[in-house]
């Protein structure tokens, strides 16, 4: 599991176990500086489980204490885009301990989530325009169905989850698809696999 790769690894760390570290640490690297559209964000990776949110405060723990900024970007995005302000209220372990971020780790999350909203916003109106300069016969059903999904964005912002939101979530593929004209619906699933891609290198 994540948290017993986090123990190993800080303890690793904290004795001088250089390999059993090296070893907890490429596999975090292998995760975590995955593209989003790669094999590794569709599966659990080495981990029994998927890394959940409250579990990348984790990692930027690792990062600070290992010196691998490379695990930060990835890290602070999921702690962003989780839902709430869970982040601050630390990580707690399987043996009941917390693990906490730092004031300034905080600061640089609210700050990312502040400018995915602003991002997410400016992606909605820049696909809304391109709608309504389009050859698009449904333009109020098609411009119905993109803000209802940025609606759902604004509580947890990013578009590296894709359009509509997961791999995952298939019904709400179902109802975005269903909902859009047969123009509309394509565009803007090529529209949201370049802003990830975009996403992925401003990060």
């Amino acid at each position: 599991s994540f948290d017993e790769l986090f123990g190993i690894v800080r303890m690793s760390h904290k004795y001088g176990f250089e390999r059993f570290e090296s070893q907890g640490l490429d596999a975090l690297v292998d995760y975590y500086s995955a593209h989003p559209d790669s094999d590794a964000w569709n599966t659990s990776g080495p981990f029994k489980q998927r890394p959940t949110a409250a579990e990348s405060i984790g990692v930027i723990i690792l990062a600070r204490l290992t010196n691998r900024p490379v695990l930060l970007p990835m890290a602070m995005y999921s702690c962003s885009s989780a839902e709430g302000a869970g982040f601050m209220d630390g990580w707690k372990r399987g043996d009941g301990s917390v693990e906490w971020l730092s004031d300034a780790d905080i600061k640089h999350i609210v700050a990312g989530r502040d400018a995915l909203r602003v991002r997410d916003t400016q992606d909605m109106l820049k696909l809304l325009g391109e709608v309504s300069g389009s050859s698009c016969s449904h333009k109020t059903r098609c411009n119905s169905a993109i803000i209802s999904n940025y609606k759902r964005l604004a509580a947890n912002p990013g578009c590296l989850r894709g359009w509509p939101l997961t791999q995952d979530d298939k019904t709400h593929r179902s109802m975005v698809s269903s909902d859009m004209c047969w123009v509309c619906e394509p565009h803007t699933a090529t529209y949201a696999a370049e802003q990830r891609c975009q996403l992925w290198k401003d990060l």
